[in-house]
């Protein structure tokens, strides 16, 4: 991928989250499998989205489906940036 389009597509998944209330953390230079890490307060408590950015489509980085998830508060999401809009692929 190139870095530059990978890291506008990443800041720009940030913003959108953030202008739902989310807080994001943005894992800068990683090749991990996560790009960015969300928090949310919500009604059972914290919420938060693990969530891979693409710029299109493209593989799922291995091991991303195998992260681990808490009871109900902690989502994977492959987000896949589609022609103007967002594909989001989740499992919470």
């Amino acid at each position: 991928m190139n870095y530059r389009k990978g890291y506008a597509r990443e800041l720009r998944a940030r913003r959108d989250l953030e202008s739902g209330g989310w807080y994001v953390i943005r894992s800068a230079g990683s090749r991990g499998l996560v790009d960015l890490v969300a928090l949310k307060s919500g009604p059972g408590g914290v919420l938060v989205r693990l969530i891979q950015v693409k710029p299109s489509r493209g593989r799922c980085p291995e091991g991303l489906w195998e992260l681990p998830r808490g009871e109900g508060v902690v989502c994977v999401e492959l987000w896949v940036w589609d022609g103007g809009r967002w594909d989001v692929f989740s499992r919470c």
